[in-house]
């Protein structure tokens, strides 16, 4: 970074991440972690990330003008190199060192520096957020922990490699992939719960202040703290998702985000709308950022048909049902809710079989026993949309291909902007291995909203 500013992003990018494939081929990762064996690798997947991400930020300060960063990127730069301490603190950050949530270099710095939403001039953030964020961070690190080891025993993926499970008709296989996944999920849910409690304590969890209406302020709007600034999932929204789009909002969030900030929006020219091309690079790189193993490709490849299709399904719900009644007291909504909640759980889980597996030879088997189903019908979905796109009403295309899955998600900018202010990086990944970018516009603007405090402080970019 002091050698080269201009540049040090690219050579981070040429450095970092095939010394961590050449860790991850070294150390067989991926098999030894199945094994319950675990080295440094894993850490230097998230050291990767921040590495990355920061000499980006200082390379977007010395090589481009204000006015051609974006509003995150705005938001993240820094033209002046930290200290040795800062450096090192941010890198061996206690609260994300193993398995993250990974930060950014900005964040951490307006942190440690009492700066941003924690100056002594803002207003003043109460401990008392900080602390019960850092209990319910706690509690649901321990409640996975505990469903975790009282169902790996017997609902392990190798349970789809035994006799009973091949004597099972089709709809109780596709149910056990269901519980596998759900299964192994929930340890990520306490490795990052457990991350994010710790730096919740810390105070580094703190997100923005926003106006709310209060009762005892008799209606008037109120400031109301928010915290999940460093919140990696949500468990609940993850298992009870009704749309794989929005998977990305609840899942990973904080790789998610650096897929999409440092590789998504970075493959798509100024001007220019994403393709499903650009989707499907951004998930190979995920891919090879897991290890070099055939499930990491089948999964990640898989995931960006996941998305895709789902763009389709709600493009349609929206031409056939409009503005229907979505509430708990209308039983056809009821319905159709849950039947939307089993074909994203199950599109997730039939794909997660292959980043468990990891070879070749057992990923296809196991998808072929349940005859590939869950991979046709998204396919399916998929070509239907292109070929048959739904219309507005008068007569505009509705996208329903993937390349533009940004428009559907703008379309729902309810959704997209509770995840961006609720989990403070704005940005997603998305399923079970870790990383997915976030597809929507819409959720850019609850970005853009999360960003503007932090505005004031980086539109010097030079001067800094």
């Amino acid at each position: 970074m002091w050698l080269v500013p201009r540049k040090c992003g690219t050579l981070a990018w040429l450095i970092c991440f095939p010394y961590l494939t050449i860790l991850h081929v070294a150390n067989a990762s991926g098999v030894n972690w199945n094994a319950g064996d675990l080295d440094f690798t894993g850490g230097q997947m998230v050291l990767t990330l921040k590495l990355i991400s920061m000499a980006m930020c200082y390379q977007d300060a010395n090589s481009r003008k204000p006015e051609e960063l974006t509003n995150y990127q705005r938001a993240h730069v820094f033209g002046a190199l930290p200290g040795l301490l800062e450096y090192l603190g941010f890198v061996f950050c206690f609260g994300n060192l193993l398995a993250g949530p990974v930060i950014e270099f900005r964040d951490y710095q307006m942190w440690v520096r009492k700066e941003g939403p924690w100056a002594p001039s803002a207003r003043k953030v109460p401990w008392t957020g900080d602390f019960w964020a850092g209990v319910r961070a706690w509690g649901i690190a321990m409640a996975s922990m505990v469903f975790y080891l009282s169902m790996e025993k017997v609902w392990n993926f190798k349970l789809l490699a035994t006799s009973w499970y091949a004597a099972q008709p089709l709809l109780v296989k596709l149910v056990t992939m269901q519980v596998i996944g759900t299964t192994y999920r929930t340890r990520y849910y306490f490795a990052w719960s457990l991350g994010h409690c710790s730096l919740a304590f810390a105070g580094l969890d703190f997100l923005k202040w926003e106006d709310r209406q209060g009762e005892k302020s008799g209606g008037r709007d109120e400031r109301v703290g928010v915290w999940g600034r460093c919140r990696n999932a949500q468990p609940l929204k993850v298992e009870f998702c009704e749309s794989s789009r929005l998977l990305a909002q609840y899942w990973n969030t904080t790789t998610g985000n650096f897929l999409r900030r440092y590789v998504y929006e970075r493959l798509t020219k100024p001007g220019k709308k994403p393709t499903f091309v650009t989707l499907m690079v951004t998930q190979l790189v995920s891919g090879v950022w897991h290890g070099l193993y055939p499930g990491y490709v089948m999964f990640f490849a898989g995931s960006a048909v996941l998305f895709a299709h789902s763009t389709v399904v709600y493009n349609y719900e929206r031409a056939l049902f409009g503005d229907a009644p979505k509430t708990s007291s209308n039983p056809l909504w009821l319905l159709w809710w849950a039947l939307k909640v089993f074909l994203t759980k199950q599109g997730l889980d039939f794909l997660a079989m292959a980043f468990l597996w990891l070879t070749w030879q057992e990923c296809v088997a196991a998808w072929a026993s349940v005859h590939y189903l869950p991979l046709l019908y998204m396919v399916t979905v998929l070509v239907l949309g292109n070929l048959f796109p739904v219309k507005k009403k008068g007569g505009k295309k509705v996208v329903t291909a993937a390349g533009d899955g940004s428009s559907a998600v703008a379309a729902e900018p309810a959704a997209g902007g509770e995840a961006g202010n609720e989990n403070g990086n704005g940005d997603a990944e998305g399923v079970v291995a870790d990383d997915h970018m976030y597809l929507g516009e819409g959720i850019k603007s609850a970005l853009v909203d999360g960003a503007a405090s932090r505005q004031d402080l980086t539109n010097g970019v030079k001067q800094e």
